[in-house]
């Protein structure tokens, strides 16, 4: 496989470089599908969505910002 960013992370540069991933595991209910998109440069989560089916809005549900800030766990 051809690597195609060739490891270019500017991190003055935006927009950034985004990279995702769609993962599947069984849980009491049944099957549930993960996507996840985060930002190379800085390694922060960018978006991620769950559905129970693998079709387009997965995708695209990672990729819409949310309504609202998500909280961060406190310690």
């Amino acid at each position: 496989m051809k690597a195609l960013i060739l490891r270019d992370f500017d991190l003055t540069r935006l927009p950034s470089t985004l990279a995702g991933a769609a993962t599947i595991t069984y849980i009491a209910k049944g099957w549930l599908y993960l996507a996840t998109v985060i930002d190379i440069a800085s390694r922060r989560v960018g978006g991620w969505a769950t559905v129970d089916h693998l079709r387009t809005e997965l995708v695209s549900d990672a990729l819409t910002p949310p309504a609202a800030p998500v909280a961060r766990p406190t310690r």
